[in-house]
């Protein structure tokens, strides 16, 4: 028998298989990463030898040829512009149409256009491949960066006024009546409370976004073109089926991973808090 308050061998069991699970998981996490990371210093006879032993020298060459030969630095600062452009239209776009959507009366009318930018988050990017590519010829705005950031807003705004409007419902509406009868406008209130208010479920929106911009390939690869390119698309440019530059692609690779693991490393905190406390309050 089991005296009340002590922990008996399956306790113990649980424990050991928790954290069996956990340095496991952190290990299939973190390993790919360190492998992506010492490869990229290799020559492609060490990558062919051996894929998954260590470098026996530093090839720091690659990472200059990469930037050189693949033209990463101007697909970096086209994926920066992107990523920065869609981002803060999403946003802005995002709160104000939530903030219509959860506080402002015509809530049967809120209610319908919710649900249509609502299909927009269950229809497959896949399945309107080719219509938004004739419209988007007969619009002349195939391999332009104005283009191509059009349909990054569009394809990622749905979400964001999904789970900014599920937010604000949250929000008091005894706040937005209190400032009406201070005389306050939709776009005072807006400025002053709502957004202020918003704030974690901004840096949530923001952080998916950032995520499904910066690492997007498929339409970048069929909208855009040599000038207009996106990093995914120039790092793939190093591989084809007559040869593989493993060396510089390894690199290439590194080289559009660091910037998500510094900003991630910079704000690991601020992004945690902003996920937990969005999807709480959602």
């Amino acid at each position: 028998m089991q005296v009340a308050g002590t922990k008996g061998p399956g306790f113990y069991f649980s424990k050991v298989v928790s954290y069996a699970v956990f340095v496991l998981f952190t290990i299939l996490t973190v390993y790919p990463l360190v492998w992506l990371t010492y490869s990229s210093f290799k020559t492609d006879a060490e990558f062919v030898r051996n894929a998954l032993a260590l470098p026996q020298g530093l090839a720091i060459e690659n990472y200059a040829e990469a930037w050189e030969f693949g033209k990463l630095g101007l697909y970096a600062i086209n994926s920066l512009i992107y990523t920065t452009v869609s981002v803060t239209l999403v946003l802005l776009f995002a709160m104000m149409t939530s903030y219509a959507f959860s506080k402002m009366r015509y809530r049967k009318v809120s209610a319908l256009l919710k649900g249509f930018f609502g299909l927009g988050i269950l229809i497959s990017t896949h399945s309107i491949l080719i219509p938004l590519f004739m419209l988007m010829r007969n619009l002349g705005l195939i391999d332009t960066r104005f283009g191509i950031t059009l349909v990054y807003l569009a394809v990622n705004l749905p979400l964001a006024i999904f789970i900014g409007s599920e937010y604000m419902k949250g929000l008091p509406d005894s706040l937005v009546e209190s400032a009406f009868m201070d005389g306050a406008s939709n776009t005072r209130m807006f400025i002053s409370i709502i957004l202020p208010m918003c704030t974690p479920v901004m840096i949530t929106a923001g952080i998916l976004t950032t995520l499904a911009v910066w690492n997007e390939f498929l339409l970048g690869f069929i909208y855009t073109g040599p000038s207009t390119r996106t990093l995914p698309v120039g790092i793939y440019s190093f591989s084809n089926a007559m040869n593989t530059e493993y060396g510089l692609q390894f690199a290439a690779l590194m080289i559009g991973t660091i910037p998500i693991l510094v900003v991630y490393s910079l704000f690991n905190t601020r992004i945690t808090k902003g996920v937990v406390a969005g999807a709480i309050k959602g």
